[in-house]
């Protein structure tokens, strides 16, 4: 990481402090800088979408928007390069999400490797059924564990 690229509210100490138990990892950390709710965005990008990590970048700085207008009441906005996402805070309970302008039901979310539209994937673990299944080339294989 170059100076460039350091921004406002990175941890430097923890990252270093957790770097050296994962040294071929790039990690970040994060601190809060006010006493209410805090979090951070992450775009991920692939080369094949974006040919390069210079057009990636100028990508991000061109489409994406956070939305803090309603932070006091919980509530922020994140138009990312593909998509959006709102979020509420609800204390300890899970936040409400809407992707898209479409609300997210954690009740159809919660399996594990399941995509945003509730649909089962390639490999599959339902919310604590201990049940593992992978479907790939024509094969499939099922685990349980009790």
């Amino acid at each position: 990481m170059n100076s460039k690229e350091i921004k406002i509210g990175i941890n430097l100490t923890a990252i270093q402090k957790i770097q050296s138990r994962y040294p071929d990892d790039q990690i970040f950390t994060a601190v809060g800088t006010g006493r209410t709710v805090s979090g951070f965005t992450l775009e991920v990008g692939e080369q094949e979408t974006y040919g390069s990590w210079e057009q990636f970048q100028q990508s991000i700085v061109k489409k994406s928007r956070l939305t803090l207008n309603n932070i006091n009441h919980g509530v922020v906005g994140y138009q990312g390069v593909f998509a959006q996402v709102k979020l509420q805070y609800q204390g300890n309970n899970l936040p409400k999400v809407w992707r898209n302008g479409h609300y997210h039901d954690w009740r159809d979310h919660f399996a594990v490797y399941q995509n945003a539209d509730g649909n089962k994937t390639p490999i599959y673990l339902g919310w604590k059924s201990g049940k593992l299944r992978i479907e790939a080339g024509g094969h499939q294989f099922q685990g349980q564990s009790d």
